[in-house]
Formats: structure tokens, C-alpha cells, sequence
């Protein structure tokens, strides 16, 4: 019984930390289709390619428990960029896209501080694992659109605020 509760409550989260990845998805595609002729939509789309990625290691934790080789492999195929590399945007480009930078600042935002609990709190190796890495990732991604909106943020001070 005992089990089974575990296994629930991992799918309720689970199914929490998909509606994350599928609106911080979606936020990056309505982005997309109006910068279509900007130097961030690269950018930009290595972002999305990247939670579509993390819906897919999400999925297959909810169909049940990986092994860390299947884990390990997925998580592979997840990282595009290096924040270091990312220079600000175009000043017109800012301040033409900055209420959909700023609300995808926010999602990025909230699941960063949403996976870096579940990892801390998680007991199960394996999804303690996962939430880390997604954690990791959010944290890379805000500082990502940190530096196209022209700043330095540190993602610590996010889950303070």
C-alpha cells in the first residue's frame, strides 16, 4: 500500500513538473513565430528544443521507475549551449519581445524553484537524479535569457524571491 501512495504522489508531480515543460514550451513557440527574422531565434530555439527534452524524460519517469543507464542516456540528448557563450540581444529586439521574455523569465523561473525542491526533498535516487538535472537545466536557461535581457542573474537569488 505503503508503494503504491509513493508511486502516486511521484505521477501527481510528475504530471505537475509536464504542465511546466508543456507552457514553458508553448511560451517559447508564440516567441518563435514573431522573431522570425531576428539573430535570438536560434537561441530561442535551442531553449524550446531543450524542455521539449525534458517532457520526454518526464513522460518516461511517469510510465515508471528508469534505470540509470535509460536515465543517463536521456538526459544526453539535453544540453545545446553554453550560457557563457550567450550575448544580450539587440536593444530594439529587447524591447520589442520584453513582456514574452520576461513571462518566459518567470515559467523558467518558477520551475527552477520547483525542481530544485522536489530534488531536495526526493528520497528516490533515481527521481532525486532527475529533478536535479532539471533543476540544473532551468538554472542554465535563466541565466540564459538573463543575458538576452542584457543582465546577470544569480538563479540562488530566484528561489529567495
Amino acid at each position: 500500500m505503503r508503494n503504491r501512495l509513493r508511486y502516486w504522489l511521484i505521477r501527481r508531480v510528475l504530471k505537475s513538473a509536464a504542465a511546466f515543460e508543456e507552457d514553458l514550451s508553448a511560451a517559447y513557440a508564440n516567441l518563435l513565430d514573431e522573431l522570425e527574422h531576428s539573430d535570438a531565434r536560434t537561441r530561442i530555439e535551442r531553449l524550446q528544443a531543450e524542455e521539449k527534452q525534458h517532457l520526454a524524460v518526464i513522460r518516461r519517469l511517469s510510465r515508471g521507475p528508469a534505470a540509470d543507464e535509460e536515465l543517463e542516456r536521456l538526459i544526453s540528448h539535453t544540453h545545446f549551449h553554453n550560457p557563457d557563450e550567450v550575448a544580450p540581444l539587440d536593444p530594439a529586439v529587447r524591447a520589442a519581445f520584453a513582456e514574452q521574455l520576461e513571462h518566459l523569465h518567470k515559467l523558467e523561473r518558477d520551475s527552477y524553484i520547483f525542481y530544485s525542491n522536489l530534488a531536495r526533498m526526493s528520497k528516490i535516487q533515481v527521481v532525486k537524479k532527475s529533478f536535479s538535472f532539471l533543476a540544473d537545466q532551468e538554472r542554465e536557461h535563466l541565466q540564459i535569457l538573463q543575458r538576452l535581457l542584457g543582465g546577470a542573474e544569480d538563479p540562488e537569488a530566484a528561489k529567495k524571491s
